[in-house]
């Protein structure tokens, strides 16, 4: 019971520093995509990602053995759902839309996820959680139909479209790394979908490696250092670690304080004023996770199944 606990409590850890990674990752791209064009800025992360990894030598090649051919072809579709589509709509749609918009955009996956347990694997939930869903819905309708923000162009709803299409394969992704997590490690789980796919994004564009003089500032530097190190390599261990312990509807619930995190990080970072439809939004939104999480905060918890992290120095069969 007590190891029960603390694999939890080291779940939600997890997630918390997640949240806090995410939240400010579209605050520290907003200034280098106005630069930068996304297909760019995906190719420099993720090139330089997998280059970055090889220096890892003979820790990156003891993750490869033992891997069965169902299980590369397993993470070589999570490399193409995670490292290739879902980083081009996401890169593309933060280009168009302010960060918090995206990132409100984003946090409908969970009920999503939700949906689907419930269809698919049989997960009840009480009437408060699904009035909870349905406050959620009405704060992206409030947000969405204040239109675009100040000092956003013509393409607000082109970004939105973008949004739509990264919040799909984000579900797809989480569902797809739960399936891979039931017999891989976190670490193997997160390392070989970035190199993988960030083998195939810089042999599509080897000439993207590069740096232009005039792209060659501070913002630039920092973005890339910031993405690849934390909001990739880290942030992507910690959430398959809290994926592996506490399920993908839970950990994708919690982790939806990432707009709490890039509302702030706009307002003292970027200067950003807020709107009345984005407080509107935003409060009605997170008001409708309080209430989902209304049954998790008095001890009866979602009914998924949780799966205990296989360890690092297991060996995968």
């Amino acid at each position: 019971m007590k190891k029960r606990i603390f694999t939890l409590a080291r779940g939600y850890w997890a997630v918390v520093l997640t949240t806090l990674i995410w939240g400010f990752h579209y605050v520290v791209l907003y200034e280098p995509l106005r630069i930068l064009s996304p297909r760019h800025f995906l190719t420099l992360r993720f090139g330089w990602g997998a280059v970055f990894l090889f220096l890892l030598g003979s820790r990156l090649f003891s993750l490869l053995r033992g891997l069965t051919r169902g299980q590369w072809a397993g993470l070589a579709f999570l490399a193409v759902l995670s490292t290739i589509s879902y980083q081009i709509s996401f890169f593309k749609a933060v280009s168009l839309l302010d960060p918090l918009t995206i990132s409100l955009i984003l946090s409908l996956g969970p009920l999503l996820l939700a949906v689907f347990g419930h269809i698919s694997a049989g997960e009840r939930y009480k009437k408060i959680q699904w009035g909870g869903m349905l406050v959620v819905v009405l704060g992206t309708a409030v947000l969405v139909g204040g239109g675009p923000p100040a000092g956003l162009g013509p393409f607000w709803m082109r970004g939105l479209l973008w949004g739509a299409l990264c919040l799909f394969l984000f579900v797809l992704q989480t569902l797809w790394s739960r399936r891979l997590l039931r017999t891989l490690s976190p670490v193997t789980v997160t390392v070989l979908p970035i190199l993988i796919g960030g083998i195939l994004i810089a042999l599509s564009d080897p000439k993207g490696l590069l740096l232009a003089p005039a792209e060659s500032v501070p913002a630039v530097y920092f973005a890339l250092f910031y993405t690849i190190l934390i909001a990739l390599y880290l942030a992507y261990f910690l959430w398959n670690r809290a994926l592996s312990t506490l399920g993908s509807t839970r950990t994708s619930f919690l982790v939806n304080g990432q707009p709490i995190v890039t509302a702030l990080g706009a307002i003292v970072f970027l200067g950003k004023p807020l709107s009345f439809h984005q407080v509107s939004g935003g409060i009605l939104m997170l008001s409708g996770y309080v209430l989902f999480f209304v049954p998790e905060l008095t001890g009866q918890s979602i009914p998924e199944e949780s799966y205990e992290a296989v360890s690092d120095r297991k060996p995968m069969t």
